[in-house]
This record gives structure tokens, C-alpha cells and sequence, in this order.
């Protein structure tokens, strides 16, 4: 990101957290189907190897085969970690990426995910807001997360 310094590390540590636990604990569960869970574990390969356009076009297919379906708001979760994680060339493309995050956050809470990827895609939003400097919604959505998070590692960033 344009002028993220500390933040931007402090973020990215955040990220990289968030982004171990959904490999761990939400991809096994998101779809009883199996070729959906690979689908979306290359999306989080890719976005592991920070190829962020990558994991955006992985989730954006997985999204053209089943839009509605159960990994419907993992992927999603997947689009909005990719865009928020993106390096922006300049201050425009930063806020275009941020958006583009919120606005999938908030596409995959609408999609009725379980508890524990409701209280992850809460914290990312809230994070997102928070640096869109929304500061209301980004406790809003923090103060939602809280209560579901059942990870240590996780309740403490948030």
C-alpha cells in the first residue's frame, strides 16, 4: 500500500493469521464437494504467494460455477482478503482495492457463512473500514466478530 509503513506490516501480520486459520480450520468445512475445496485452496495458495490477481480470478471462478452454493462466502472471503492484501500502486488504486474488499466482505456475510468464517470476515471488514477511516463501522463490525471467534490468536489481534 502508498504510505502503509508500520500499519502495513502490522496489517499484514493480521492477514497472514487470519489467512492460516481459514486454510486450517473453514476449507475442510466450507463445501462437502471436493473439487470446490481445491478450487478455493489454490485461491489461498495464490494469495499465500501474494499473487493477488491470481486468488481474485481463482475465487471470481469458483464464484461462475457456484455463486450460491456452501463455499459461496469462503470464496468471497477469498476475493475481499485478495483485494485488502493487494499492493496499490498509488493512493486511487488503494482505495478501488479497499472497496473492492468491502464490498465482498459484506456480498459474503450476506451469503450466511458459519460462525467461525462470520466472525473472520467480520474482523476484515472492520479492518478494512478502519483504514477506509470508518471508524464506527470498524468497531461495529470488531464488536460482532468478538463473541464468535473461538481461536486465542485470532481474539487477540481483534
Amino acid at each position: 500500500m502508498v504510505g502503509a509503513c508500520a500499519s502495513g506490516a502490522v496489517r499484514r501480520a493480521a492477514l497472514g493469521i487470519a489467512l492460516l486459520l481459514a486454510l486450517v480450520v473453514c476449507l475442510p468445512a466450507c463445501s462437502s464437494n471436493q473439487a470446490a475445496r481445491t478450487d478455493l485452496g489454490a485461491g489461498y495458495q495464490s494469495l499465500e504467494q501474494k499473487r493477488y490477481d491470481q486468488a481474485i480470478q481463482q475465487a471470481d471462478a469458483f464464484l461462475a460455477k457456484d455463486p450460491t452454493g456452501a463455499g459461496a462466502a469462503e470464496a468471497l472471503y477469498l476475493r475481499g482478503l485478495a483485494f485488502e492484501q493487494k499492493i496499490a500502486a498509488n493512493p486511487h488504486e488503494s482505495k478501488t482495492n479497499f472497496q473492492s474488499a468491502r464490498s465482498s466482505y459484506v456480498e459474503a456475510l450476506n451469503r450466511r457463512p458459519n460462525n467461525e468464517l462470520e466472525a473472520r470476515i467480520r474482523t476484515s471488514l472492520g479492518n478494512v473500514a478502519y483504514f477506509q477511516d470508518d471508524y464506527q463501522t470498524a468497531l461495529n463490525q470488531w464488536s460482532a466478530a468478538l463473541p464468535r471467534i473461538e481461536h486465542a490468536d485470532t481474539r487477540a489481534w481483534t
